[in-house]
């Protein structure tokens, strides 16, 4: 949160803060026609992206990270370097099957045109000499990189390999700044260790590009509010078949949410009901909204749980919402939210997001009796995005397993003519049954929250007419 908060008590035993979050995370695939604006931007994003990594070559200050990777373990088997290269690119690709990636247009240009692309400029490009001129080859190139980067991802035609490691870490809850910049800054320590070259150029784009691409890839991807890339089945915006065409409100094309997907759940898999779609009819859009955003929150770990569920019930197309990270202010709207007309984009990007749900499950703590402030300000920023929308509750804390804060919210979502359901997971007495920031098997649970999803459903289903008759306010 942009503002100071008090120090408050959970019930989990901890207290906390409120925290500042990071920027929104990014599209996942478009309509069937928006496809021509997506080639658009792959055509222009991969031709930059090549030209920003043949800049850095040229600055002279350092290879990319993964490509100290190469060298380093070219030295340490003897294998020629071109053969690592492949090598590890096969490996990268193997990776993509636990993390539930699949290839599209976008991966396999990028493999059929980079390494050419590169060459070609690297021929016309020039060899700057001064130490000043290497320094801004190498910031440029950087700049030029991520957004082109940011312009070939935002398509939503797939990743290239070694993308498709940040796009499904994404796609599984973590910011796109954490997952390329742990990717990058992992792939250089190990080739630093096995004996490669690290220069300021290496580290520079290790922890810049994450950053970099999380400011610029909303930017790049055009509306709506940007969304996880997909992993598998959807293919990171339905690369070769995207879905049907769907609209908001205001009659922009929606993108189709992802679904997060994870190694096998803890618990066993509870059989899901039959699929509430068929045909072309688009799978439900359900957010799994994480609520706490204070330090050492409990948060993220029961949201987690809820997303494996919610995605092997298989009724749905999921995606995580983590408040903490989209970083809303305290409501600075000047005009009501009814009136529809905001003026800060936050406010925007919040609108958007949310209207492209079909349904929400709201992951929430219980602080001293109640829900926390942080919900209540997202809830209160919009009005009509959330009409006639199904909502889910899974609420955890001490003894009650934060049962008053849903009973509390039920009041403020129903005046927003949202339906809550009956059916609901209980968490008491949370913090003993997380271990290493993952809750605990627990079939009992497993099947609560597939009755909840259940009814998500069915709901979703009914109120469809009524969204679609919604108008701006």
């Amino acid at each position: 949160m942009s503002t100071k908060g008090v120090a408050v008590q959970d019930e989990s035993g901890r207290p906390g803060s409120r925290v500042e979050g990071a920027a929104p995370r990014p599209p996942a695939g478009r309509a069937r026609v928006d496809l021509p604006r997506r080639l658009a931007r792959l055509a222009v994003g991969l031709p930059l992206f090549s030209l920003g990594l043949a800049m850095m070559l040229n600055a002279g200050l350092g290879l990319s990270p993964w490509d100290v990777f190469h060298q380093g373990l070219a030295l340490r088997t003897g294998l020629p370097f071109g053969v690592v290269v492949i090598g590890a690119g096969v490996v990268v690709l193997a990776l993509w099957i636990p993390l539930r990636q699949r290839p599209g247009i976008g991966t396999v240009l990028n493999i059929a045109s980079v390494g050419v692309l590169t060459e070609a400029a690297l021929t016309v490009l020039p060899e700057p000499a001064h130490p000043a001129a290497r320094a801004a080859f190498l910031l440029a190139g950087l700049l030029i990189n991520a957004i082109g980067l940011g312009l070939y991802l935002g398509a939503g035609l797939g990743p290239g390999p070694r993308d498709g490691l940040m796009t499904g870490l994404a796609a599984r809850g973590w910011t796109i700044r954490r997952a390329r910049t742990g990717v990058e800054v992992g792939v250089l320590a190990i080739g630093w260790l096995l004996g490669g070259t690290v220069g300021i150029g290496t580290v520079l784009y290790a922890v810049g590009i994450g950053p970099l691409l999380q400011v610029l890839l909303p930017r790049l991807s055009g509306p709506p509010h940007p969304r996880d890339h997909e992993p598998a089945a959807a293919a990171l915006g339905g690369a070769l078949d995207p879905p049907p065409d769907r609209r908001d409100r205001r009659g922009a094309p929606i993108t189709a949410a992802p679904q997060q997907r994870r190694p096998a759940p803890l618990a066993p898999p509870v059989p899901s009901p039959t699929p509430l779609h068929s045909g072309e009819v688009p799978m439900p859009v359900l957010h799994v909204i994480v609520a706490s955003t204070r330090p050492g929150r409990l948060g993220p770990a029961v949201a987690r749980w809820c997303t494996d569920v919610a995605v092997d019930h298989g009724g749905f197309e999921v995606r995580t919402v983590d408040l903490g990270e989209l970083a809303l202010p305290f409501l600075d709207e000047p005009e009501h939210p009814a009136a529809g007309r905001y003026r800060h984009q936050h406010t925007k990007d919040w609108s958007a997001l949310v209207d492209s749900a079909d349904a929400f499950v709201f992951v929430m703590p219980e602080y001293n009796f109640g829900f926390n402030a942080v919900v209540k300000n997202a809830v209160d920023f919009l009005y009509s995005e959330w009409h006639y929308k199904p909502v889910g509750f899974v609420s955890y804390g001490m003894t009650s397993g934060g049962l008053r804060a849903v009973q509390m919210l039920k009041q403020v979502v129903t005046t927003l003519k949202m339906s809550p359901v009956t059916e609901a997971v209980s968490i008491p007495f949370v913090s003993e049954q997380i271990q290493d920031g993952v809750l605990l098997d627990d079939p009992a649970r497993t099947a609560a929250c597939t009755r909840m999803l259940d009814e998500l459903g069915r709901l979703s289903a009914a109120l469809a007419p009524l969204r679609s008759e919604r108008v701006p306010s």
